[in-house]
């Protein structure tokens, strides 16, 4: 599913209006179909917060709309009248001629007592093009909104959020459903915008596809008919040799656990043959923990890989279709230099974890590899890599992504809440997949497992990552089973086959909170249920 950002849905929308598609009728289709929706929602007083823009101007059709069938509608312009113009000044007067007259907002007092007697609002406040908070008050009626905890269905965006980079600009309203027109736009699945637009509605509104001519439009939602495309099926006689080997670089004291997560799931996503690679004092550890993966001893210091290993990699690597390297590691001069080695491996490569650290400050030397990379950090490692600091990074997940991803050259899989996929040609992915049970230790060496696995495979290293972290995400989906507690990063990896049968076999329900609505579709029921 393609994601369209602010800029290029203003220039799809102009060159439709500069081709013969009036913008009174996008505008008429947009507010027609939030009133279905708000219809579809069983609440029938409803309260419109129209702004003086054109989101204001789609929430003047849908008052007119939900009048015209019956339900109780007001109407509060927030602003001042004369600024509203063009389109939605036309349907402002359609909506007057119809009956229906706007309050102008004259403070909290009157706002308060319209809420008390409502059961929905829609927030036709702010669209797409907002590029900084909110102010006066705009920035009151948001605020106080939301400490009233009320049902809100935002119309395109929630007001207040950073429709691209999902970034919260200020004050921002807490929606319940968003119906978001024409086509998804990206801060609803970016977090921490994501948090406010509740459920989504996608809603056609009759853009032409002449519209769309000349857009290379770069971002995607990850979604199962994406993967099972990514996946096929191995035939019928396809031996373990032709399904890719793998070596893994992993596996310190202490730290074996994520050594054999990493193995396990490599194994369980289809690598033909997994080899484990770690210090010999934690060898025979790993030998009684793994039975289907191979492990490989490597010379020692400390608990930790030695720098003397990195004579060893060549020939364990020869004929492998994919390394990991990086977790369990730890950090010390000869994971330094053997992480080193592994970059100068004419294989592809995801790094992770440790592997990353030791590259905090130099990411620029991937961009020396032949062969493709991918790196795989959380919020903390890739703010090291950038030399920010881990709130920032989670502030602008996207733009970090992408910063990452242009610096080192390699494909980017920024881990968290919504996680993203980022290639070093701009374009990107978002998982909408987001569940507190993966906040669990080793969670992420089984998505590194998954990766090196497919790349192995001999898939692309963009459609590798994106493929990995939303079968990850599946599968941690059914062994949490709706809790947030109890899931144990081994629980998604003993998941991954069901998971994979569920996006190949029910692909619809891999996005059980974004509906897709045709224009004039009246089928849309109880999005509550």
């Amino acid at each position: 599913m393609r994601l369209v950002g602010s800029e290029q849905m203003r220039r799809i929308d102009e060159r439709a209006i500069q081709m013969g598609m009036p913008g009174v009728v996008l505008m008429d289709h947009a507010g027609r179909a939030v009133a279905e929706v708000a219809i579809s929602l069983g609440r029938k007083s409803t309260l419109v917060l129209a702004g003086t823009g054109n989101n204001g101007g789609d929430g003047f059709v849908a008052a007119r709309c939900l009048q015209e069938a019956g339900w109780p509608v007001q109407v509060m312009l927030v602003g001042d009248p004369l600024k509203v113009k063009g389109d939605a000044l036309t349907h402002m007067r359609l909506m007057e001629n119809a009956g229906l007259t706007p309050q102008l907002y004259s403070g909290w007092e009157a706002l308060a007592a319209r809420l008390g007697e409502t059961e929905l609002v829609i927030d036709a406040l702010c669209g797409t093009g907002l590029n900084g908070p909110l102010r006066g008050q705009l920035a009151e009626v948001v605020e106080r909104l939301n400490e009233q905890k009320k049902f809100v269905l935002a119309v395109d965006v929630p007001s207040g959020l950073d429709a691209d980079q999902g970034r919260l600009l200020g004050p921002c309203v807490q929606a319940t459903v968003t119906v978001t027109l024409a086509d998804p736009k990206p801060g609803l699945f970016i977090y921490p915008a994501a948090g406010r637009a509740g459920r989504v509605v996608v809603a056609g509104i009759g853009m032409p596809a002449y519209a769309y001519q000349g857009e290379r439009i770069k971002g995607s939602l990850l979604t199962g008919p994406s993967v099972r495309e990514w996946l096929p099926p191995f035939a019928p006689d396809t031996h373990k040799g032709q399904r890719g080997r793998v070596l893994l670089v992993a596996g310190a004291q202490g730290l074996t656990g994520a050594a054999c997560l990493c193995g396990e799931a490599a194994a369980r996503a289809g690598a033909g043959l997994v080899t484990v690679a770690a210090p010999a004092s934690v060898h025979d550890i790993l030998e009684v923990k793994l039975t289907e993966v191979m492990t490989a001893p490597l010379p020692d210091e400390g608990g930790k890989v030695a720098a003397t290993a990195v004579e060893h990699l060549p020939e364990l690597a020869a004929g492998c279709g994919a390394l990991a390297v990086g977790p369990g590691l730890g950090v010390s001069a000869g994971v330094k230099k053997v992480v080193a080695s592994c970059l100068a491996l004419d294989v592809p490569l995801v790094i992770d974890a440790d592997g990353l650290n030791v590259l905090a400050g130099m990411v620029e030397i991937i961009k020396s590899r032949n062969k493709a990379t991918v790196l795989t950090p959380h919020p903390g490692e890739a703010a090291r890599l950038l030399g920010r600091d881990t709130a920032a990074v989670q502030a602008a997940r996207l733009q970090a992504a992408c910063d990452l991803a242009e610096c080192s050259g390699a494909v980017v899989v920024l881990k968290g809440a919504g996680t993203l996929v980022v290639a070093p040609d701009g374009r990107y992915a978002v998982n909408p997949v987001a569940n507190p049970a993966l906040a669990s230790g080793g969670s992420g060496d089984v998505l590194t497992g998954l990766v090196v696995a497919l790349l192995g495979n001999g898939l692309e290293a963009f459609a590798a990552a994106c493929a990995a972290v939303f079968w990850h995400g599946a599968a941690a989906q059914l062994a949490a089973a709706g809790a947030d507690r109890g899931m144990l990063a081994g629980d998604i990896i003993s998941h991954l086959a069901a998971a994979l049968r569920r996006v190949v076999q029910t692909p619809d329900e891999v996005l059980p909170y974004v509906r897709m609505m045709p224009l004039g579709d009246q089928g849309v029921k109880r999005l509550d249920d």
